[in-house]
């Protein structure tokens, strides 16, 4: 991985290519996020090397697949994940919302497109994933934990949130997993590296960091040397545009998060 391996190499990194194609929620912008069906065309149409996946809980205690805590701006349900089951999240549309043509059709409305469990997500998407859990809350990591493990996908899965509390628990839980980079942690490193500090030791492997936060780049060739010679792997998100996937490629860069597996498919077979 980038100028050195990985400090403590974890079998996530063993089957994934330089650089890895990310479908991020599975290609949110060329299918209905986070759902079986974008995860599955992500793999077999575009290629994609890994999926990245946001988890919440159900009322009754299941993993499911979802950025936002409610299901309002995706489904054509009302209200937070945590108040409905499984099941009734399984009934709701997730392709509701989704447009290829900005809301004038919705292709995949009523086709069965539901949420779905990351229990379904592991078993019959078997790629490498970065689970995001989206809750600061012991039973939700708890219930991934276990669904990973019970799926056997403990060696294909880079675990973490961007809350550092939530990110360092799960080091602690998952030791054989791969771990990204809380948004705390990731935000010191960038300081020491633009600083000139020392850089903080931490117990994570992926630097998933977004290519700029406003019109100030983050994904700067400095700080992805800088983590390749501390032995940290960088992914970026969410680049959708052809000409930032070139400028990271040039880069070095590991991984690329991006809504169009589509264009990265095809600037990597260019």
């Amino acid at each position: 991985m980038g100028a050195s391996s990985p400090r403590s190499p974890k079998p996530f990194f063993a089957s994934l290519p330089r650089p890895t194609l990310v479908a991020h929620r599975g290609g949110a912008k060329v299918a209905p996020e986070n759902t079986l069906f974008a995860f599955s065309q992500a793999r077999d149409r575009w290629g994609a090397h890994q999926i990245e996946v946001d988890v919440h809980l159900s009322r009754d205690g299941v993993p499911m697949v979802s950025h936002d805590a409610d299901v309002d701006r995706i489904t054509n349900g009302y209200g937070p994940v945590r108040i409905l089951a499984a099941a009734e999240l399984g009934q709701l549309d997730a392709a509701w919302s989704f447009s290829l043509d900005g809301g004038r059709t919705y292709p995949y409305r009523g086709q069965g497109i539901g949420l779905t469990t990351l229990d379904e997500v592991l078993r019959k998407v078997p790629l490498p994933a970065m689970i995001d859990v989206k809750e600061d809350d012991e039973a939700a990591r708890a219930a991934v934990v276990e669904t990973i493990r019970a799926a056997g996908a403990s060696d294909r899965v880079c675990i973490g949130s961007a809350q550092d509390r939530v990110a360092e628990s799960l080091v602690d839980a998952t030791p054989e997993m791969a771990h990204f980079f809380p948004e705390g942690a990731a935000r010191a490193f960038l300081v020491a590296v633009a600083t000139g500090r020392p850089i903080p030791d931490a117990p994570y492997d992926v630097l998933a960091i977004p290519f700029a936060e406003g019109t100030r780049e983050v994904a700067t060739p400095a700080f992805i040397a800088a983590a390749h010679a501390c032995g940290w792997a960088v992914q970026v998100w969410t680049v959708d545009q052809p000409e930032q996937m070139r400028t990271l490629l040039q880069r070095d860069v590991d991984g690329i998060q991006t809504d169009r597996p589509d264009l990265l498919r095809a600037v990597l077979s260019g």
